[in-house]
């Protein structure tokens, strides 16, 4: 093992490159690009919500818990719920998701 010139040893170096980086560690823009990623998936969580408690049974394939609990998916979540959670307006239920009861 060879020695660099701060006196650590390479295999050091190894672990140093391979831990996790801390929040301070990184740089301002990947900082400001986590925020806006977080920002973005919280905001889209929120509107499903907000849509799937404003939105009659009818308009919505499957259970609503089902989906609340979808929309809780890390980005999947509110993507799946808009994509195929939602019928469009007029659309008729197939039987296999027609409410049962």
């Amino acid at each position: 093992m060879g020695e660099t010139t701060n006196g650590e040893t390479t295999k050091g170096e190894t672990r140093e490159r391979g831990r996790k980086k801390s929040w301070r560690d990184l740089s301002a823009r990947q900082r400001r690009l986590i925020v806006a990623g977080g920002a973005i998936e919280i905001g889209l969580a929120a509107a499903a919500w907000w849509d799937l408690a404003h939105r009659p049974a009818s308009q919505v394939r499957g259970p609503k818990w089902c989906w609340g609990l979808v929309i809780a998916v890390n980005g999947v979540g509110p993507a799946a719920y808009f994509t195929v959670g939602r019928r469009r307006p007029g659309q008729r239920p197939a039987a296999a998701d027609a409410p049962a009861g």
